[in-house]
C-alpha cells in the first residue's frame, strides 16, 4: 500500500526548538511550513497500523537546521 504523505517543498519553513527555562516545545514556521505539519497530520490519520506515523527530521530534509527529531504518531486508542 502507498501512503500519501506530502513532501516538504522549496520556501516550507519549520522549525522546532525546546525551550531550556521552560521545557516549552515551539513548533516555529511559515504558512507553507505549518499547513505542511497539518496536512501530515491529517494523512496520517485512519492509515493501517505500522503507517501511522511520521518523521520529521533535519537528516530528511523536513526541518530547519538544528531542530530535534521529532515523531508524529496517531494513537487510536487516545480517541476514547
Amino acid at each position: 500500500m502507498t501512503v500519501d504523505h506530502p513532501l516538504k517543498q522549496p520556501g516550507h519553513r519549520l522549525r522546532v526548538t525546546v525551550d531550556e527555562k521552560t521545557g516549552y516545545l515551539h513548533i516555529e514556521g511559515n504558512a507553507a511550513g505549518l499547513e505542511y505539519l497539518a496536512q501530515i497530520c491529517r494523512n496520517i490519520i485512519g492509515q493501517p497500523p505500522g503507517q501511522q506515523q511520521w518523521h520529521l527530521s533535519e537528516a530528511f530534509t523536513t526541518l530547519d537546521e538544528g531542530s530535534p527529531d521529532i515523531m508524529l504518531i496517531y494513537r487510536k486508542e487516545f480517541e476514547s
